[in-house]
């Protein structure tokens, strides 16, 4: 099965940095953590203009609502809802 974006929406699996996670495996709880989070785009809906897939890019930490497919967490916004994209 494949999740398909309808609109502006993206579909983006947030990465978790070495950050959030101390030394010893301990994940450090939310409300420590900054308020922006770089997530992987892995779909666009079709109006989508700046985005493809593959860009990383920088969300709010809470934005978006979650889905849980094909065992992955993954996070489904629109793309106003994306604060930059990432160009390394």
């Amino acid at each position: 099965m494949k999740l398909v974006p309808l609109r502006d929406r993206i579909i983006v699996e947030k990465i978790i940095s070495a950050e959030e996670k101390t030394e010893g495996g301990i994940i450090i709880p939310d409300n420590a953590q900054p308020p922006f989070i770089k997530a992987n785009v892995l779909a666009v809906g079709p109006e989508t203009k700046s985005l493809q897939e593959g860009d990383i890019v920088v969300i709010a930490r809470f934005s978006g609502t979650e889905v849980k497919h094909n065992g992955k967490l993954v996070t489904v916004l629109d793309e106003p809802n994306v604060m930059f994209k990432v160009i390394e």
